[in-house]
């Protein structure tokens, strides 16, 4: 689908942005660019889509050169860039006309843009959003509206420089939504970010650095080198720094790159410990816990959140009162209907003729 090959260029004649670089994406293929500032990530998005022309080397994109002026229409019909300032890239006054520009370009029949533009901004989450002026939305709706703006050309490659950049984390998680949609539908995906999270979920990963490849492969492969990263200024992501510094601490995980995994080996190593752990006669752990750590997630979730208020509750905890359970000491008992006539005192006569009545065996006077 894309093929860059040995491709070199300068700004100023003098210093290479992009030095000898070779890179080359298979159709359907989500792949995320790496680096740190200055180290060529916009400037290599930019060859992909006939922005630029190398120096040196060649760029093919679906077959097509980009050094040939006949081909640059094609290749702009077929990889479409979304750029990290949205208003670089808004071109009209209302919502809909804004995404509706580039397929109207491509000559696309009315009822077909409709469609187009309604899907476009369903993806994106902007339905309701037609009538607003672009000017008046966020930069993270703006953003949004960009994106919506090359979904609705329908293009074979989708060329992402930084696009997350001016959107919130709940904004970002949307557009990594939208990504992974549309490469599952076939859709190449080349993203170019900082957020190492979104570099996690690609199927592979490119890091430059001066201008060159550093590094090249799965993120499995490259996100953990630790030495690598920390010296092109690049963070390791939090689910693979955190399982590895369990494993510095002799934790049974494995190195991850994704949240979603380490979760689930914390969870199980949870659930070995406390059916390991357990007091003598306890109940054992249902079978099956251990291989199914959200079960053992929950259980534990629930004991953390309910040890607060049962400890509370022993503290308030009241003995109760004596009162309740013995009678008052200046109180006789009273006989019992079932005891012997003997035993029962006489019942008084009235109130003309009064006696004392005979005190019962029980009673000390």
């Amino acid at each position: 689908m894309i093929h860059c090959t040995d491709i070199e260029f300068t700004y100023d004649g003098e210093r290479l942005a992009l030095a000898g670089v070779d890179l080359h994406v298979a159709p359907g293929e989500f792949v995320c660019i790496l680096g740190g500032n200055g180290s060529g990530k916009s400037t290599l998005a930019k060859h992909l889509n006939a922005l630029l022309l190398p120096d040196r080397g060649t760029v093919t994109v679906d077959g097509y050169d980009t050094a040939e002026p006949r081909d640059v229409y094609r290749i702009r019909s077929t990889a479409g860039m979304v750029f990290q300032n949205p208003d670089d890239q808004l071109v009209a006054s209302l919502v809909e006309d804004d995404v509706a520009f580039g397929p109207e370009n491509l000559g696309v029949e009315t009822p077909e843009l409709a469609r187009r533009v309604r899907d476009a901004l369903k993806q994106v989450g902007l339905v309701g959003f037609e009538k607003h002026e672009t000017n008046a939305l966020s930069g993270g709706q703006k953003q949004r509206v960009a994106i919506a703006g090359v979904l609705g050309m329908e293009p074979k490659i989708l060329i992402l420089d930084e696009a997350s950049a001016m959107l919130d984390p709940r904004g970002r998680k949307g557009l990594m939504r939208v990504c992974r949609e549309l490469n599952g539908r076939g859709m190449t995906v080349v993203m170019i970010t900082h957020f190492m999270e979104e570099a996690a979920a690609a199927d592979r990963v490119v890091v430059l650095d001066r201008g060159k490849v550093a590094c090249n492969g799965a993120p499995r492969d490259v996100l953990v080198r630790t030495d690598v990263l920390a010296g092109l200024n690049l963070e390791v992501p939090f689910a693979c720094d955190l399982s590895l510094k369990l494993r510095e601490a002799d934790v049974d995980v494995p190195v991850c790159v994704e949240e979603a995994p380490l979760v689930d080996a914390i969870a199980a190593v949870l659930g070995e410990g406390r059916q390991a752990e357990g007091p003598a006669g306890a109940s054992a752990e249902p079978e099956g816990a251990a291989a199914h750590p959200q079960a053992a997630r929950k259980t534990a979730g629930k004991d953390a959140r309910h040890a607060p208020a049962k400890a509370a509750q022993a503290r308030t905890r009241t003995p109760p009162s004596r009162s309740r359970t013995s009678p008052s000491p200046t109180t006789p008992p009273r006989a019992s209907a079932s005891a012997p006539a003997s035993e029962r005192a006489p019942r008084g006569r009235t109130r003309t003729g009064a006696t004392t009545p005979t005190p019962c065996g029980r009673c000390a006077t």
